[in-house]
């Protein structure tokens, strides 16, 4: 379920003062009214309100409003108060197009008749409201920021501080959370200038959910708790007080809920269904009953962890007993996910027949046309409500199979579900709501192989399926952006229908993110148009269209078999929330591991990786390497013995450590270069995806027309300053200083690779990123040896620092560059700190390390780094590297073959993990042609070419 949502459209019901502060906390929604002379929409608004008080009944309210618009004929700005009260009732209750029509008109009037600020700020905050819950969210943050401007310059501060509300709302539904703590600051500085209590509570409450969705569970925790202590402290009067935090109760118990704290979270929840009784009574209102059925829903979810399925029962019908009441339109999602907890209660209490029922009532809640049967066809092409509330629904039809001991029939349900994923990505053309079909699709993935691993026990072909759904959960964004950049290359569809194809989805685009109004028809006419491109294009280039527009499976375990050199073993990972799986092939065979999840694993991930940059020598890091070793590898290795060379494909947060700096044997005390390392053993290379074993996933039209480009940069005051600014890491103050942020050993680095590539280098001043653009597009291997940037909130900014001519001058290379940017890179190395790093936040299921922006750009293979390398030992490891793949070595044993040259000639203090282990392979291992090899081709076509001059001499002195 989800946290109690904070709509913004019931604050003009309410009737006392007491309801008014009420709505002010869960609402917020602005429409005060004004203080000082009173208007004539102040006074229409006022009359209709009064109206609304006595008459309870939708229907009756329109008709009146309708019959005070003659009146207002010539008094557009009336007529335009009218009309934006026709709009709000329909929003409030779930009338949504009719809303949007109703507030578009009321804008036009009041920005047509320079209406005061108040008044259009608060239909432009509507409009906002509404467009949200329709999903247009680019053109909802485009009216709520015009709310947010119009307010200011009416000197409405306060409202302007709700509208930062909502926005930050808006940004937490997308995932954007940086964004949303953004706007959740800036409402707060209001409020706090202000003195506004409630305000500040909710603010509270907003940040301490966007905590929970960071899995940032102690911070939101503490969040919920704080306003909970606020409240007691500034509110006397008990009612009230437990009133304002019935929301508050409800996310405190689904945080608590989520950490498997049953006790305590069902406590909260009880507390919850109080306080919105409570409320209930001051404010008789469908919104509140609704989260009388949301507490409800999520105290069903809470007994069906527990076991307690008649108690699941109970809740489960009192809440269809009070959502009846309180849905009267088409919003059923609620009413679903009760359901769907109902049949699963039934299934655990052998009452099999009534959890079919349950979970056919669920379908039906979401599909209108639902007939009692669930196919592909249905998913497909069937009008559905909400197809993230339907995954559910169909995770837990899953549970009820198996419940009822039907586990293959239950299989075939997540094969659905994965099904529905790709409908959803394939027909979610902006891209919207990336964040939440990635992280609740994990969850059900997690439960597919669960139970594949189950069946495999006794059959091992499940294993396969298991495989598809580890594989499946990583095959992201990033795979179809490469695809369609490459897609010329596999198709002969002419130039003039790739343009039109762009146009079209630009087109879209442009409406989604128009600053003007009424955008609605034109993306809906937009995206017909689309479609039916789509269509002819299906039909008359198939080859494009299947390539393109078709979900690209990931390999299955017999092709990637068919990929894997005989002394190769692959290790696919999956980390859940209750285990980690690990899949192992080789060409030979396969198998499946699955490792209970270690006590707090992340944090052992973290405290490995945090040893090794404090180049910790004792048990802090000598217990976790070992440890991690056991758990995630031992298993596989020692079935899959005699191999030498390994392909990690990570997951979440494996994605930051080094495999090489494992230990195979545990010991007491730090042996120095005598550790067993996984190094010594394996040669070890990485993946994103199983895809990028296919060579086509790398494809593109460019040639390298250079063997190698090198870039270099020691330093100078200027640029470092720069950088400074520029970085926000906690260390940012070291580049000022010359010790620290000077490279002494970058431009060594970059002219030794030239000795043995040959190629072109830039070094010092001449390294600029505008030098890059015009050379490095073409080179066959790109080389930088430089700092870079790391950002994890805005992983598109994190960047490589060039040189800086002078303050106007742009600088860095961002990762947002590079998606823009197409490379001939058979090899690319980001000699630079952190390049590869992925970021702490695992909610993350976005483009987030340099390394991948490069992959994206073109680049079949990179060595990166995963945290601050040292410029010396990278030097050492790097050059050694070169002259391995001079001798014709694939890359990962030539990079293995480096670190451990460097590991043995390097002085004992230098030895640490930290200073061999940063630099990992990333891609395709294939050797690269050498020098030598380039110099054949050329020494080949000399030839060539003295033999037609020697047939040209015979011929003419015959």
């Amino acid at each position: 379920m989800n946290h109690t949502e904070l709509n913004l459209s019931y604050f003009a019901q309410s009737k006392t003062s007491l309801a008014r502060i009420l709505f002010t906390c869960f609402f917020a929604f602005l429409i005060y009214p004004s203080f000082g002379q009173v208007s004539p929409a102040d006074s229409i608004k006022a009359q209709v309100q009064n109206y609304s008080a006595d008459n309870p009944e939708l229907d009756q309210q329109l008709q009146y409003i309708r019959s005070l618009l003659p009146s207002y004929q010539n008094q557009p700005l009336g007529k335009a108060e009218l009309i934006h009260q026709l709009a709000l009732k329909h929003h409030n209750a779930g009338q949504l197009d009719s809303c949007k029509h109703f507030i578009d008109f009321a804008i036009d009037l009041r920005l047509k008749h320079s209406a005061k600020p108040l008044h259009l700020g608060r239909s432009l905050f509507l409009a906002g409201a509404n467009y949200k819950l329709l999903y247009y969210y680019r053109i909802a943050e485009n009216y709520l920021k015009d709310a947010i401007e119009v307010f200011l310059k009416g000197n409405e501060e306060s409202r302007a501080a709700d509208v930062h509300m909502d926005l930050a709302r808006l940004y937490k539904r997308e995932g954007n959370y940086e964004a949303a703590l953004f706007n959740l600051n800036k409402a707060r500085d209001i409020y706090e200038a202000s003195e506004a209590l409630f305000d500040l509570l909710i603010s509270v409450q907003i940040e301490g959910a966007i905590y929970d969705d960071l899995d940032r569970n102690q911070l939101a925790e503490s969040r919920y708790k704080n306003a909970l202590r606020k409240v007691d402290l500034e509110v006397a009067d008990k009612n009230l007080a437990e009133a304002f935090k019935a929301g508050i109760y409800n996310n405190l118990g689904l945080l608590l809920l989520k950490t498997n704290e049953y006790d305590t979270a069902e406590h909260y929840l009880k507390r919850a269904q109080n306080a919105f009784n409570i409320y209930y009574t001051f404010q008789e209102d469908a919104y509140i009953l609704s989260q009388i059925v949301n507490v409800q829903a999520n105290l069903a979810k809470l007994y069906n962890k527990t076991n307690a399925y008649q108690l699941a029962l109970e809740a489960s019908s009192h809440g269809l007993q009070v959502g009846a009441e309180a849905f009267a339109t088409t919003q059923q999602t609620i009413l679903a996910e009760l359901y769907q907890h109902r049949a699963l209660a039934f299934a655990k209490s052998n009452r099999h027949e009534e959890a079919q029922q349950a979970i056919d009532r669920a379908y039906t809640s979401l599909i209108p046309t639902f007939e009692g049967v669930l196919s592909q066809a249905i998913l497909k092409e069937a009008p559905i409500i909400s197809r993230l509330t339907l995954l559910g629904v169909i995770a837990t039809h899953a549970e009820v199979l198996i419940a009822l001991e039907k586990p293959k029939e239950a299989l075939q349900r997540y094969e659905m579900l994965d099904f529905l994923v790709d409908q959803i990505r394939l027909n979610n053309l902006l891209q919207e709501d990336r964040h939440t079909i990635q992280k609740r699709s994990s969850i059900y993935y997690e439960a597919a192989i669960n139970l594949a691993f189950e069946l495999c026990q006794h059959e091992p072909e499940y294993c396969k399926n298991a495989y598809h759904f580890i594989a499946k959960n990583k095959a992201n964004f990033l795979l179809q952006d490469i695809q369609s950049r490459s897609i010329k290359t596999y198709s002969d569809v002419p130039d003039d229908i790739l343009i039109k194809e762009e146009r079209l989805r630009q087109q879209i685009l442009e409406y989604e993110t128009s600053e003007e109004r009424n955008q609605i028809t034109n993306i809906d006419n937009a995206k017909h148009e689309y479609f039916e491109f789509l269509q002819q294009v299906k039909k008359d280039y198939p080859v494009y269209y299947n390539f393109k527009y078709t979900i690209d499976e990931p390999l299955d375990v017999m092709e990637v078999q068919s990929m894997l050199p005989q002394n190769t073993l692959l290790l696919d990972f999956f980390v859940g929330q209750e285990n980690i799986f690990t899949f192992a092939i080789s060409n030979s065979g396969y198998s499946l591991e699955r490792a209970g999840t270690l006590h707090n694993f992340k944090k052992l991930c973290q405290e490995l990786r945090t040893a090794i940059e404090l180049q910790k020598k004792d048990q802090a890091y000598l217990d976790p390497a070992y440890l991690l070793y056991t758990t995630l590898l031992e298993p596989s290795l020692e079935k899959h013995s005699g191999k030498e060379r390994l392909i990690i494909i990570q997951d979440q947060t494996l994605n930051n450590f080094a495999f090489e700096t494992l230990l195979t044997q545990k010991t007491d005390a730090w042996l120095g270069k005598q550790n067993p390392y996984l190094l010594k053993e394996y040669a070890i290379s990485y993946l994103y995806s199983n895809h990028f074993l296919k060579e086509k996933t790398y494809s593109n039209s460019k040639t390298a027309q250079q063997p190698y480009a090198g870039f270099g940069l020691e330093y100078d005051d200027l640029t470092l300053r720069g950088a400074k600014a520029y970085s926000k890491e906690e260390l940012s103050e070291a580049w000022s200083e010359r010790a620290i942020g000077q490279l002494f050993y970058t431009n060594d680095e970059i002219l030794e690779s030239q000795k043995i590539w040959g190629g072109q280098v830039w070094l010092n001043e001449q390294a600029t990123r505008t030098t890059f653009f015009e050379n490095g597009l073409d080179a066959r291997i790109l080389h930088f040896a430089m700092h870079g940037l790391l950002d994890e909130n805005k992983p598109l900014n994190s960047a490589l620092v060039f040189h800086r001519k002078d303050s106007l001058s742009e600088f860095l290379l961002k990762a947002g560059n590079l998606y823009q940017t197409s490379l001939a890179a058979e090899l690319a190395v980001l000699s630079a700190c952190q390049t590869a790093y992925e970021g702490a936040n695992d909610h993350v299921y976005s483009l987030r390390s340099l390394a991948r922006a490069f992959t994206y750009a073109g680049c079949k293979s990179l060595v990166a780094s995963l945290w601050n390398a040292t410029d010396k030992s990278s030097k050492e490891i790097v050059v050694d590297y070169y002259k391995q793949l001079q001798e014709g070595l694939p890359k990962d044993i030539a990079l293995q073959r480096a670190k451990l040259k460097y590991l043995e000639e390097t002085p004992p203090a230098f030895g640490h993990p930290f200073y061999w282990a940063p630099l990992i392979q990333t891609g395709s291992t294939k050797a690269i042609r050498s020098n030598s090899g380039l110099s054949f081709v050329w020494v080949g076509g000399v030839g060539v070419l003295a033999i037609l001059l020697t047939i040209f001499w015979w011929r003419r002195k015959t």
